[in-house]
């Protein structure tokens, strides 16, 4: 959908709402009116307006929200947010009471199967909605391959800065055959909540975890090509 072209659907409804709910007085006041039908994305569920969602539904809806939000958001689990129903920013009643009654479940859901790829957490094999069991991995295919080993995160306690060097780049994920996210001249500056132990490059581990908004916010960069030292803050057991 090419935001703002003539041919934009309307899929949420008339955005002149006088009291938007929840985010969607904050989606209003970033975007705008246009914003609503042109950035967002529909998604439907089948069925008629009172008929149960099911466990097969809710598991392939949190899959699909989780790789919109991880992958083409670019946000981590810790970041989860712009996920809203129609009726927080229009005047539709929708997606009705079958869905939206669950929302802390299904979006509980969605970041738990987040933070099971980025982060290699164990998560349980389903969670409740709606009083069903939904399977959170069974039979669904991963947002993303992580190595075998699964990386470890080792957090910083407070954002660190560093500088990238000339030809750096960062990626998708801690690998280099991930997606590259974006080339950086050198000297640029980047921010950093802490890095993954993971694949090795240039005989370094490490890959920070960028925090800067507008740069390539949560993407990934290997120790190696940034120019100062990354603080060792694993042996004080942080």
């Amino acid at each position: 959908m090419p935001p703002f072209d003539r041919d934009t659907p309307w899929a949420s409804g008339w955005s002149n709402a006088p009291d938007f709910d929840d985010q969607g007085k904050e989606f209003y006041a970033k975007f705008g009116s246009k914003g609503v039908n042109a950035l967002g994305r529909s998604i439907e569920l089948s069925g008629q307006l009172t008929t149960i969602v099911t466990a097969k539904q809710w598991a392939a809806l949190m899959h699909l929200l989780a790789y919109i939000h991880h992958v083409e958001l670019n946000q981590s689990f810790e970041e989860f947010a712009w996920n809203m129903h129609h009726r927080e920013v229009a005047e539709k009643d929708c997606p009705f009471p079958r869905v939206y009654k669950f929302t802390n479940e299904y979006q509980t859901g969605v970041k738990m199967i987040m933070e099971h790829y980025e982060i290699g957490k164990d998560i349980p094999d389903t969670i409740k909605i709606n009083g069903m069991d939904v399977p959170l991995m069974g039979g669904q295919d991963p947002i993303v391959i992580l190595p075998p080993d699964k990386p470890i995160f080792v957090p910083f306690p407070k954002v660190q800065e560093f500088t990238a060097r000339n030809g750096s780049a960062s990626h998708q994920w801690a690998t280099m055959s991930a997606k590259i996210v974006r080339n950086y001249d050198g000297g640029t500056k980047l921010r950093s909540k802490g890095y993954y132990h993971s694949e090795l490059y240039k005989e370094e581990d490490r890959w920070l975890v960028i925090t800067s908004p507008g740069i390539s916010n949560n993407a990934r960069i290997n120790a190696a090509q940034v120019r100062e030292a990354i603080p060792d803050f694993e042996g004080l057991g942080i």
